[in-house]
């Protein structure tokens, strides 16, 4: 469906606008996006692709909220955080143990894009204690880094949920730490409880370290 240098005169932006719109509703459907980039469109013509390029730019920050979906469901959440002087250490470069804590805030964030805030969560009788955690460090960050710290679910079982990490430097792309973390849910007496059924439906499972397993 193109529109070549050769159209009939007149004709050219009233079928610029139904491609508008095709592209539109197309960016609105689940796997639209995925359709509309493999799309290809020779050089020199206007067609569905240009515009698809067009619409995917000025939709992206709408839709994706820095995070990924797929049939309408999230696969993962990317956090992002800036490293300040005081994370770093004597080495110049940031403290592992802050990786636990940017885990956390990431998680947390996570959480708050699915609808489900964790301090409701808690109102209602829920704790997610860690039960074990690790990290594999694989770059440094330094100072005023900007960060992506990208959170997935990756296993949900009766009473846990285990989640993965994979930190970026948002300029480069360059992978510095992966990690993961299994949480219990348990009341206020530390007694395991079923995982909420809220919690169970919005979750998606995804691994981000598949390749690592």
């Amino acid at each position: 469906m193109l529109l070549s240098r050769h159209a009939v005169p007149g004709s050219k932006p009233v079928l610029l606008m139904g491609l508008l719109f095709i592209v539109f509703f197309l960016g609105l459907l689940p796997n639209g996006r995925s359709l509309l980039r493999r799309c290809a469109v020779p050089s020199g013509e206007i067609g569905l692709p240009m515009l698809a390029q067009v619409w995917l730019g000025l939709s992206f920050t709408c839709f994706s909220s820095g995070r990924e979906r797929v049939n309408n469901s999230m696969e993962y959440y990317d956090f992002e955080y800036r490293v300040r002087y005081g994370d770093t250490d004597k080495l110049g470069v940031s403290y592992y143990a802050n990786y636990f804590v940017w885990f956390e805030a990431a998680r947390t964030e996570y959480f708050r894009a699915l609808g489900l805030p964790y301090t409701e969560c808690e109102k209602k009788g829920y704790f997610l204690p860690v039960a074990e955690t690790s990290a594999k460090y694989l770059a440094p960050s330094t100072y005023d880094d900007l960060l992506i710290v990208r959170t997935s679910v990756n296993e949900l079982r009766k009473s846990s949920i285990r989640f993965e990490y994979q930190v970026f430097e948002k300029k480069t792309s360059k992978l510095l730490t992966t990690g993961f973390s299994l949480h219990v849910f348990v009341d206020k007496n530390f007694r395991p409880v079923r995982i909420p059924a809220e919690i169970e439906k919005a979750v998606t499972c995804f691994s981000l370290l598949q390749t690592e397993k």
